[in-house]
C-alpha cells in the first residue's frame, strides 16, 4: 500500500514540506502526493493501492495548493495533489500537478454514480416523493436536488470571485422560508430574497440587483450537464435533510413495535456519500487519468 506520512505542526509550512519532499525523492522511485487531509488519504490509498505513490496528508486545501505550487516552482519534479475542485476549477493559473476532483468535491464519486441509490433508499422514502413532487425514481429525486441548489450555488461562486459582497450563506437553509416552490424549481431571484433577509447590511438594492444581473448572464451559459460543478456535497446533503424535514420526507424504519422516521443531518448525510465512494467511476474519471500521466512520464507505471 502506498505510504501515508502524518500531518504534524512542521507540515502546516510549506517550506518545510517542499524541503521534506525533496529529501524523500531523493534515489526514489516514487512520487509524492498531497492530500486536504488524513480522510482523503485513506479514500486515495485504498484505491490507488499498488501505485509508486507516498502520501503526504496536509491541513486543508490551500495548504496543499501552495504546497505544490512550491514544488512545482522550485523544479522538484514526481510531486502533485489531489483537492476538491471547489470553484478553482473555473479560475486561471492553477499549477498542472494540482489534480482536482472531477465533480465540485471528493463526494461527487458517490452522489454521481450506482451507489446514489443505494445510499438515498435507505433515507427518503420514493413513496413521499412521489405524492408530494411526483418524484418517480431516486435519479429523479437527484435531479431536483440538482434544481434547488443551483441557483444558490451560482450565488456562491459569485461571492467567491469578488471580494466586493462577502454574503454569508451558512444561515440560509432550504425551508419554507426560501419559498420554493412545489415544482422544485428554485429561482436566483428567490435566492437573492431569502439572502437579503439574512444579511440585510450586506445585499443593499445595488448589489441584489447585480447579482441577479450576472447570476442570470451565467446561468444562460452553463449547460445542464455542467450544473453540478457549481454545487458542493455539503450544499446537496443540507438540501436533501432540510427538504425532507421540511416535507416529511424521510423514511420510517421500525424500532422494535414502533415506527420512527430517519434522523440524520446534513453532515452525517456527507458522510455517507464519503463512505461510499465509487471506484469505477474514480478508475474512470479525469482525476485518474492526470495521475497515470504524471506517474507515466516519470517512469513510475
Amino acid at each position: 500500500m502506498p505510504k501515508e506520512l502524518s500531518i504534524t505542526n512542521v507540515f502546516d509550512d510549506p517550506n518545510y514540506v517542499m524541503t521534506y519532499s525533496k529529501s524523500l525523492l531523493r534515489n526514489s522511485d516514487k512520487m509524492v502526493l498531497f492530500t486536504e487531509s488524513r480522510n482523503d488519504t485513506s479514500i486515495y490509498q485504498e484505491m490507488l493501492n499498488g501505485e509508486k505513490i507516498t502520501f503526504i496528508s496536509l491541513r486543508g486545501k490551500p495548504l496543499c495548493m501552495e504546497c505544490t505550487r512550491l514544488c512545482h516552482e522550485s523544479q522538484i519534479k514526481q510531486t502533485g495533489a489531489f483537492v476538491d475542485a471547489d470553484y478553482d476549477r473555473f479560475k486561471e493559473g492553477i499549477s498542472y500537478t494540482c489534480i482536482f476532483t472531477d465533480k465540485f468535491d471528493l463526494e461527487g464519486f458517490s452522489i454521481f454514480s450506482e451507489k446514489w441509490n443505494r445510499i438515498i433508499r435507505e433515507i427518503i422514502s420514493l413513496e413521499k416523493a412521489k405524492k408530494k413532487f411526483g418524484i418517480a425514481s431516486y435519479k429523479e429525486f437527484l435531479t431536483k436536488v440538482i434544481d434547488v441548489c443551483f441557483p444558490v450555488g451560482i450565488l456562491m461562486y459569485l461571492n467567491d470571485v469578488n471580494d466586493e459582497y462577502r454574503i454569508d450563506f451558512k444561515e440560509y437553509k432550504f425551508d419554507r422560508k426560501c419559498k420554493i416552490p412545489p415544482s422544485l424549481e428554485n429561482t436566483v431571484s428567490l435566492v437573492l430574497g431569502r439572502l437579503k433577509n439574512l444579511n440585510p447590511q450586506k445585499i443593499t438594492s445595488k448589489v441584489e440587483t447585480n447579482l441577479k444581473k450576472d447570476a442570470e448572464l451565467l446561468i444562460k451559459n452553463i449547460e445542464l450537464k455542467d450544473r453540478h460543478l457549481y454545487i458542493s456535497s455539503t450544499l446537496i446533503s443540507n438540501a436533501i435533510v432540510e427538504l425532507s424535514k421540511t416535507h416529511n420526507l424521510f423514511k420510517s424504519v421500525r424500532r422494535g413495535d414502533k415506527k420512527e422516521e430517519v434522523v440524520l443531518n446534513g453532515i452525517t448525510l456527507k458522510g455517507y456519500f464519503r463512505s461510499h465512494i465509487d471506484e469505477s467511476i474514480f478508475y474512470d474519471s479525469q482525476m485518474y487519468s492526470a495521475l497515470n500521466e504524471i506517474l507515466d512520464k516519470y517512469g513510475l507505471k
